[in-house]
């Protein structure tokens, strides 16, 4: 059972149900089919075994891993890394790392984790009247904001493109909280330029393969340990 995908899946068949008879954007009927397309997407990246690299705005990289038997992810990014396995919930800032109990049983390791994690990374500096920017994103955050818009009645545009190989479903968004969002076939983020809870993201998929290094789930060689789990 994986309780925090099916909580978001049932979510989003709620908005469908919404929208269904709205008709309040352009292409209204389409948009309960590319809710379940979506919502279906992000289903299957819980099985997958992948290592994905990012470009980030302004030329900084990350790096989302995940690896099955046992179930595990890594999270890097600018300000350190980020380790899910089933006995830890690892994030290493700088050369600290803070070990937690892991989520619940069948949670989904990769997108658990940017979830986990996102409020934890170290403020970046932004420029002048800019946005802070800052890593990845929770493919589902981006999901809500796609539900989100089109319960608002907002003008969505779609379309499809390939990014690093991967064919993926994009939306984009106008106006003023406007975005746009692509996600692969296998249910990871291929593109995402948007603000989420005050913090502007941007970044593309540059490399995925479908294996991952058993090095990438690690914790950083000499770093100090806080280990908080309970006893």
């Amino acid at each position: 059972m994986r309780s925090s995908r099916g909580r978001f899946v049932a979510a989003l068949a709620v908005v469908t149900a919404l929208l269904a008879p709205a008709g309040c954007t352009r292409a209204a009927a389409d948009e309960p089919a590319l809710l379940n397309d979506l919502a279906t997407r992000l289903d299957r990246a819980g099985d997958l075994t992948f290592t994905a690299e990012y470009r980030l705005d302004g030329g900084a990289e990350a790096m989302i891993a995940q690896a099955q038997k046992p179930r595990r992810a890594a999270y890097v990014h600018p300000g350190g890394k980020a380790v899910f396995t089933e006995t830890e919930l690892a994030n290493c800032l700088g050369s600290r790392c803070t070990l937690k109990a892991p989520p619940s049983p069948g949670a989904e390791p990769a997108l658990d984790l940017l979830a986990t994690t996102a409020s934890d990374e170290p403020a970046p500096s932004p420029s002048p009247g800019s946005p802070a920017a800052a890593g990845l994103v929770a493919p589902s955050a981006a999901v809500r904001l796609v539900s989100s818009a089109m319960t608002d009645g907002a003008t969505v545009t779609r379309y499809r493109k390939t990014i690093a190989g991967e064919p993926s479903t994009c939306v984009g968004v106008h106006g003023p909280t406007g975005f746009t969002t692509c996600v692969t076939a296998g249910g990871l983020l291929g593109s995402f330029t948007g603000t989420v809870d005050g913090t502007l993201y941007s970044f593309e998929l540059t490399t995925y393969t479908a294996t991952a290094d058993a090095a990438a789930f690690e914790l950083p060689a000499g770093a100090e340990i806080d280990d908080q789990r309970p006893d």
